[in-house]
């Protein structure tokens, strides 16, 4: 499924982001976190990178904003691939 254009820029300008800066890259580690767990962030502090204008407080946590809800899963697939891919970069 393809993201709108909204999301798919906000992650990609977040990933490019983090091949150079670490607080970018913890604001990615935090998406993919949230997206496969929606209490992941709860009672921490969100780094400042995290995208939180494209989530709202559901009654497990954070989830993808209720207008962009059918694409939650390949925002998270997207998200922990990007993780993944610079997990060790310095």
């Amino acid at each position: 499924m393809t993201l709108p254009l909204p999301l798919r820029n906000r992650l990609a300008d977040l990933i490019l982001e983090s091949l150079h800066d670490a607080g970018a890259r913890k604001g990615l580690e935090a998406l993919a976190a949230v997206c496969a767990r929606p209490a992941a962030l709860a009672g921490a502090l969100w780094p400042d990178a995290f995208p939180a204008d494209l989530f709202e407080y559901g009654p497990d946590g954070l989830r993808v904003k209720s207008g962009w809800r059918q694409y939650e899963a390949e925002l998270a697939e997207r998200a922990v691939r990007a993780r993944r891919a610079l997990e060790g970069r310095p």
